[in-house]
């Protein structure tokens, strides 16, 4: 049943996706289903009605990847770049409409917060404003989860935040590393390695033993795994 619920919800916010212009000329934005299943857990948690978590899950993950979608703009072509855009600015206009027909502006509000604070991280990173290697992991961790968090919030189910942020930094550092050690661009990397010179790459390592350690003891990891099967 878990499983059977999830893929319809996939398959209902592929569908919102779906543009037939924007199609022809950029392809359909990925879908973080690590992200997608943590989120639809957490609502599952909460014990929210099966087309309330569908409605909610939906619209946190169009503005997700709303913002995904605009971070990827400048590695592209003019022409592109102008549809990338739009695309961003229709999926976020998306999960807009969605919860204002609703009349949910309460949420509406928990969201708009968290867009603020994932903006304000992305600077804070891109921009190597860190003084320490713990604050620019707290800034990825803040990007990656600061919506599921703001969600956990709301629906009052606030023992999921801290796993949120510890599961969603660690998935994210971990695919940044495998890019830098490809020669591919990482902006965490580049920070990383700004901050501690030829020393990036052990305290990486130290890092991923020490988050994936805390992230199995965790209470919230058992009952994940309970739930969804999912293990790191």
């Amino acid at each position: 049943m878990y499983n059977n619920d999830f893929k319809i919800l996939k398959e209902r916010l592929q569908v919102k996706l779906q543009h037939p212009v924007l199609m022809q000329h950029i392809d359909m934005p990925d879908i973080d289903e690590e992200k997608l299943l943590l989120l639809y857990s957490i609502l599952k948690s909460a014990k929210l009605h099966t087309k309330h978590i569908e409605h909610y899950a939906v619209a946190v993950m169009l503005v997700q990847i709303a913002l995904d979608t605009h971070e990827k703009v400048s590695e592209m072509n003019v022409k592109k770049r102008q549809l990338t855009v739009l695309a961003g600015d229709y999926y976020s206009g998306l999960y807009y409409h969605l919860l204002a027909d609703n009349h949910d502006i309460s949420f509406i509000r928990t969201l708009a917060k968290a867009i603020e604070e994932v903006n304000e991280h992305k600077i804070y990173l891109h921009q190597h404003k860190a003084s320490t290697v713990n604050e620019m992991i707290y800034s990825v961790q803040m990007i990656e989860a600061s919506l599921i968090m703001k969600t956990c919030q709301h629906f009052q189910v606030t023992d999921w935040e801290e796993y949120a942020a510890s599961f969603l930094g660690y998935a994210r550092i971990a695919r940044e590393y495998k890019q830098a050690c490809n020669g591919e661009s990482s902006v965490i990397f580049a920070a990383w390695k700004s901050l501690s010179g030829e020393k990036w790459e052990q305290e990486y390592h130290v890092y991923k033993q020490n988050a994936a350690m805390e992230l199995i003891d965790s209470p919230i990891y058992a009952q994940w795994t309970a739930m969804t099967g999912h293990q790191l």
